[in-house]
């Protein structure tokens, strides 16, 4: 009788363990899907924060220059001087050279003076 017992439990012991198997296999492979899909998650997240984080650095150092030309109350003297001291005309006449403008300055009634109130 023990005999036929221990075979059973045995038996049932067998059984359990194969089933404890198909349903660790079965739970493993279920883990290893929530795992990959929560790399790829954060994966995702850390490639969206990578990217955000490199638009505002480049925010950042980006600068936004207008094309309009601006010119200032004041004569072509002053609007090209703006914020320098003691500037010689001819150094004047240098930046109007480099800038294309000097043949045309020299073309106008009043030259480096014009626009300045009389």
């Amino acid at each position: 009788m023990q005999d036929s017992m221990a075979h059973a439990t045995e038996a049932v012991n067998e059984v359990v363990f194969g089933i404890r198997v198909v349903r660790s296999f079965s739970t493993e492979k279920h883990e290893a899907n929530r795992y990959n899909k929560r790399l790829l998650e954060i994966h995702t997240l850390k490639t969206r924060r990578d990217t955000v984080r490199a638009v505002y650095v480049l925010a950042r150092r980006i600068a936004v220059v207008s094309q309009e030309p601006v010119l200032f109350s004041g004569s072509i003297r002053d609007n090209i001087t703006y914020g320098l001291t003691d500037c010689s005309l001819e150094k004047i006449e240098e930046a109007a050279r480099k800038a294309n403008a000097h043949d045309f300055i020299k073309q106008l009634e009043k030259g480096y003076d014009t626009g300045k109130p009389v």
